[in-house]
């Protein structure tokens, strides 16, 4: 039980910690085209990444999320650095009810309005490096409103003027991971990569940490897990309290009996 406490009080805060300035990863397959099939967030509060490509001339990707009133969401939109993508400018709608009129290039569901962002014109976007997947991005903006209403709301990006390309939306800000999140770093990073057209192999050295770790938390679990499903007293041994002299005989505990 020490062993198990141990693991769980040391290893794993730090296993967990390790993404902590990372994203959940989301990837699109190209079907989040309408309301009707936009790629439902559980939780906006949480940090996401969507990572989208545009591939065909005004077709825009659509997240859907529900928000309680008075909820801050936070967005953030930006495109990789690749060959001519620093060019792009994308452009971001925040759908829903109570927000004020707005036109856009494609039609939205009937009552809402919404907030647009999208980077000015002569405005040069904001380079970023992410450590955790070694790469590059061009940050277009953020926006975080208040929402008054409460209610099913929607974040729309797109590529003005016919362009295709590579984009990613993130919502939210509070990280939060699972040890599966963890287990799959790996092939997360392999795949974010792959997004941003990179193929040069990345380690980042959290990962050796991780391997080693990974391993010894699994074993604590089986082990806390088999002392659990162990009876405090075998069924072979229980035996009918009898009176002795001095006091009252019990049958022997499970440590005892080796089970």
């Amino acid at each position: 039980m020490r062993t198990s406490s141990l693991v769980s009080g040391f290893l794993l805060p730090a296993v967990l910690a390790a993404p902590a300035a990372a994203h959940k990863p989301i990837f699109s397959d190209g079907t989040a085209l309408s309301p009707e099939t936009a790629i439902r967030i559980d939780d906006v509060s949480i940090s996401y990444v969507i990572y989208h490509e545009v591939t065909e001339p005004g077709r825009p990707l659509w997240l859907v999320f529900d928000v309680a009133a008075g909820q801050r969401v936070y967005l953030s939109l930006g495109v990789p650095v690749l060959e001519g993508s620093e060019s792009l400018r994308p452009s971001l709608a925040l759908l829903g009810p109570g927000l004020p009129p707005v036109e856009l290039p494609f039609e939205i569901p009937a009552g809402l309005g919404g907030l647009v962002l999208q980077r000015p014109e002569g405005r040069e976007p904001e380079f970023f490096h992410e450590e955790f997947t070694g790469t590059d991005s061009w940050i277009q903006g953020e926006i975080e409103p208040q929402l008054e209403q409460a209610g099913t709301y929607y974040a729309v990006a797109w590529l003005p003027d016919g362009a295709t390309g590579k984009l990613w939306v993130a919502p939210g800000r509070r990280e939060a991971f699972t040890l599966a999140d963890v287990v799959g770093l790996p092939a997360t990073i392999a795949r974010v990569r792959a997004f941003h057209e990179l193929s040069e192999p990345y380690f980042p050295c959290f990962l050796a940490f991780l391997g080693a770790a990974v391993p010894v938390l699994w074993g604590a679990r089986l082990m806390r897990r088999r002392r659990l499903s162990c009876p405090a007293v075998c069924p072979t041994q229980s035996k009918p309290a009898r009176s002795v002299t001095g006091g009252t005989w019990r049958p022997p505990s499970a440590r005892s009996s080796g089970c």
